[in-house]
C-alpha cells in the first residue's frame, strides 16, 4: 500500500496523458468530418499545451514536491508534441503558444544560470565544512532545487566527476577510515566485467541493428551509460571509504549507499553472525561482493540514501570491511572521552 501511494501521482499522470493524447488522436482523425474544424483544433491545441502542464503541476509539483521550474520544460514539450498531433493547416493557435514556449525557454536558461551560481556558492561552503563531493553536492542542491531534483542532479554530477577526475585522485589513508574493496580484489573484478561488457555491447548492437538501428543505438546508449557508471562508482568506492568522525559514522558504498549515523545511535558493532533475509524490515546489506563480516546495529532507524536519492529506513546494516577487527574497535576509540 505504501509503495502504491508513493507512485500514485506518476501513475495518475501517465493514465491521464494516455487518455488525453488518445482522445486527441481520435478527434484529429475526424477533423475533416466536423463542421468547424478550426474551432475544434484550437480547443484541442489548448488542451494539449495547457491541460498537460496543469495536470503535471497538480500531481508532481503540488503532490510530490517536484520543483516548480520543471513545469516549463513540460510546457515546451507539450507544445512540440501538439505540433505533431495537430495538422499543419490548423496551427493558428499553436503558433501563438509557440511564442510563449520561446519566452519560457529563455526564462528557463536564465533561471538555470542563476541556480548554477547559487549551487556553486553553496557547494563551496559545504566543502569547506568537510563534506565529500557527493554529500556536499546533495546538501547544496536539495534546498535550491527540491529534494527529488537535487538528489538526481547531485548523483549525476558525482558519477560524471568520479568518471572523469577519479583517475587523477590518489587514495589517501586517513585516520579512522576503513576500505572495503581491497580484500575482494574489486578492481580486478571490475576490469573483467568491463571487458566482457564491451564485447557484449558490440555484439548486441550488431544483432539488434539487423532488426532496428534506432533500437540498437538506444540499447547501446543504455549499455554505454552502465559501463561509464561502473567506472565512476569504482572510483567512488576507492575514494569514499567508511569513516568515523567525531560525531558520526559515515558508511559509504561507492555511489550506491550513503548512510550518516550519529554515534549515540549505535547500539553495537560486531561480527555479522547469521545472515538475515534481504527483505527483513530495517535491514540493509551494504556489501560489494561476498559475505558480510561486520554488523552495525542501531537504537533507532536512520535514512540510507541510495541510487538517485532513493531512501530506505534502516536499523541493521551488514558490511564487509577489509579490517573488521580494527573497525569494531574504532567505535570505542571514537566514543572515548
Amino acid at each position: 500500500m505504501i509503495r502504491f501511494r508513493a507512485h500514485t501521482p506518476l501513475l495518475t499522470l501517465g493514465l491521464s496523458l494516455t487518455a488525453i493524447y488518445g482522445v486527441a488522436l481520435v478527434i484529429v482523425s475526424r477533423l475533416g468530418q466536423i463542421e468547424r474544424p478550426d474551432v475544434i483544433a484550437g480547443a484541442l491545441t489548448l488542451d494539449l499545451t495547457l491541460l498537460v502542464p496543469v495536470l503535471y503541476y497538480l500531481l508532481m509539483v503540488r503532490w510530490r514536491g517536484w520543483p516548480a521550474i520543471t513545469v516549463v520544460p513540460v510546457f515546451i514539450g507539450s507544445v512540440v508534441l501538439a505540433g505533431r498531433v495537430i495538422p499543419d493547416s490548423q496551427h493558428h493557435v499553436l503558433d501563438l503558444m509557440g511564442h510563449g514556449a520561446a519566452v519560457a525557454e529563455v526564462a528557463v536558461v536564465g533561471i538555470i544560470v542563476f541556480k548554477t551560481l547559487q549551487l556553486r556558492r553553496a557547494y563551496r561552503e559545504r566543502k569547506s565544512a568537510g563534506l565529500d563531493l557527493y554529500s556536499g553536492l546533495r546538501e547544496s542542491a536539495r534546498p535550491l532545487l527540491g529534494s527529488v531534483a537535487g538528489n538526481v542532479l547531485a548523483y549525476e554530477v558525482a558519477v560524471f566527476y568520479y568518471l572523469v577526475f577519479g583517475w587523477r585522485r590518489a587514495t589517501q589513508a586517513r585516520p579512522r577510515s576503513f576500505t572495503y574493496h581491497r580484500g575482494i580484489a574489486y578492481g580486478a573484478v571490475v576490469g573483467a566485467v568491463m571487458m566482457a561488457g564491451v564485447v557484449e555491447l558490440v555484439a548486441v548492437h550488431l544483432l539488434v541493428n539487423l532488426w532496428s538501428s534506432v533500437a540498437a543505438w538506444i540499447l547501446t546508449g543504455i549499455s554505454g551509460y552502465a559501463l561509464f557508471w561502473l567506472i565512476g562508482d569504482t572510483h567512488a568506492i576507492r575514494l569514499r571509504p567508511i569513516r568515523f568522525s567525531d560525531t558520526m559514522l559515515q558508511i559509504h558504498l561507492g555511489l550506491r549507499w550513503t548512510i550518516e549515523i550519529p554515534l549515540e545511535l549505535i547500539e553495537r558493532i560486531g561480527a555479522a553472525g547469521e545472515a538475515l533475509p534481504r527483505r527483513t524490515p530495517g535491514y540493509l546489506k551494504a556489501v560489494l561482493l561476498g559475505a558480510p563480516n561486520c554488523r552495525v546495529e542501531l537504537r533507532a532507524p536512520v535514512e540510507a540514501l541510495g541510487f538517485y536519492g532513493l531512501t530506505r529506513r534502516v536499523k541493521t546494516i551488514d558490511l564487509r570491511v577489509d579490517d573488521p577487527r580494527l573497525f569494531e574497535a574504532a567505535l570505542k576509540t571514537t566514543s572515548a572521552p
